[in-house]
């Protein structure tokens, strides 16, 4: 279950920092920009909660 939340920031990642460069912005970081999205990504998967259960499941 990381490892989609890992690719779903790397798809974001490379969405992000792809649309700035086309649009001929080259010095504008890509980071400010997918930042938000992330976070919010994190948010709405409830990441918290994959997070902490996955450790916790290890362990049980």
């Amino acid at each position: 279950m990381s490892f989609l939340l890992l690719l779903a920031f790397l798809v974001a990642d490379f969405f992000v920092a792809s649309e700035p460069i086309s649009m001929g912005a080259f010095t504008f970081p890509p980071v400010m920009i997918s930042t938000p999205f992330k976070l919010l990504l994190f948010v709405l998967v409830d990441g918290g909660h994959v997070v902490c259960e996955s450790p916790v499941a290890s362990f049980a």
